[in-house]
């Protein structure tokens, strides 16, 4: 059956001329996806105080930070509590971390492959906790499909590494449509195992930037562990004293962060 016979020629003309749009931009192309991801996720600068509630089997635990971060890669955290965890301090500076541990009053540097361990015994490594790099610097996106995650409409990308120095090989992410935020990301390394899985609970507009505020992130090499990371505040593009970000001050009382206590 022809469903256009009746159709005047008009409005056949306008169909071929201008096709009707589904909801989203399906003209845009994978890097253009990640880009407007990237604009959301990297700003130039942004300070946080997140909540981290660790599951292993029936045992919870809660940690406090408060966070410091640039895009060019350098980023600083300390951990306010648990009492235990209290002054335990990081500093990245591009592919080397410094650990201060306040109970041996020791700095202590990792770097390589050490960057990929628990951090605090989470399920994030130190790399997913402290790392502000743009997705589109690492990597090559193609778009794969669609999918609806929790009534938002998403489009699905494959990431594949283009740099050797990336903790994960490959990434397949859903993106909404509207706000340009990854809700679920699969991460695998390069034997195609899958490592990770991090989904988006709560998305929250700041100004014109959409952040995620919610996020439960799962090692699929561990079992029954799961772990959340709340944002309870975020600034972003402020500036940062120069101070946080030295070596040498790891194991000194700086007076600006005493107002997060």
């Amino acid at each position: 059956m022809n469903i256009f016979k009746n159709f005047p020629i008009s409005v056949l003309i306008l169909f071929l001329l201008f096709p009707l749009k589904i909801k989203g931009n399906n003209n845009i192309t994978a890097r253009e996806i990640v880009n407007k991801v990237d604009n959301n996720l990297v700003p130039n600068s942004l300070q946080h105080r997140s909540k981290m509630i660790i599951h292993q089997g029936r045992r919870i635990y809660e940690k406090e930070m408060v966070g410091f971060a640039f895009a060019k890669d350098t980023s600083f955290a300390i951990f306010l509590n648990p009492s235990r965890d209290r002054d335990t301090k990081y500093l990245k500076l591009g592919n080397n971390l410094w650990m201060y541990l306040p109970s041996v009053e020791k700095v202590i540097k990792i770097a390589g492959h050490m960057l990929r361990q628990s951090m605090m015994g989470s399920d994030f490594s130190y790399e997913d906790s402290l790392e502000l790099k743009k997705l589109i610097t690492h990597y090559e996106p193609k778009i794969i499909g669609e999918e609806f995650i929790e009534g938002r409409e998403c489009y699905i990308l494959q990431l594949t590494a283009i740099r050797h120095d990336v903790t994960y090989y490959m990434r397949k992410i859903w993106v909404d449509k509207e706000r340009f935020i990854i809700l679920k990301s699969e991460l695998y390394a390069k034997s195609g195992k899958l490592l990770k899985l991090m989904t988006v609970l709560k998305v929250e507009k700041y100004k014109d930037r959409f952040y995620p505020t919610h996020v439960v992130m799962e090692n699929k090499l561990r079992k029954n562990t799961k772990t959340e990371m709340v944002t309870l505040e975020i600034k972003f593009n402020i500036d940062i004293p120069e101070e946080l970000f030295s070596i040498r001050n790891l194991n000194r009382n700086i007076k600006f962060l005493q107002s997060f206590y």
